[in-house]
């Protein structure tokens, strides 16, 4: 699904963040980069086929995974915007608490907002 505006993100989020919780794959990704491809995983022991999810990482890319419980998230970019800690937080919207970041607590900013 492509999303176009603020809007439609939040409602795709308000609707769908529950998948993690159940551990299923959930992804958000700023490019038409996603494919799945059928693999063998090994789960409780037993060699399974499920789709597995492959990004295409040619070129400026960024996508966000979240944690199996819903609690956090990952995000992985080769975008030189978020390629330090303070260019990183800089990109956050206003109004966005920080608390930690990989290990690194960060005080629980605020970014000011307008």
């Amino acid at each position: 699904m492509n999303i176009k505006d603020s809007n439609s993100l939040a409602l795709i989020l308000n609707e769908t963040f529950w998948l993690p919780a159940q551990n299923e794959f959930y992804s958000i990704s700023f490019s038409d980069n996603l494919m799945f491809e059928l693999g063998e995983v090994i789960e409780w022991g037993r060699k399974r086929k499920r789709s597995i999810p492959i990004f295409n990482t040619k070129g400026e890319t960024t996508f966000i995974t979240i944690f199996h419980d819903g609690a956090g998230f990952y995000l992985f970019s080769n975008d030189e915007k978020y390629f330090t800690l303070d260019k990183f937080i800089s990109n956050l919207p206003r109004g966005t608490v920080i608390t930690q970041i990989n290990d690194t607590l960060v005080n629980g900013d605020i970014l000011e907002e307008d």
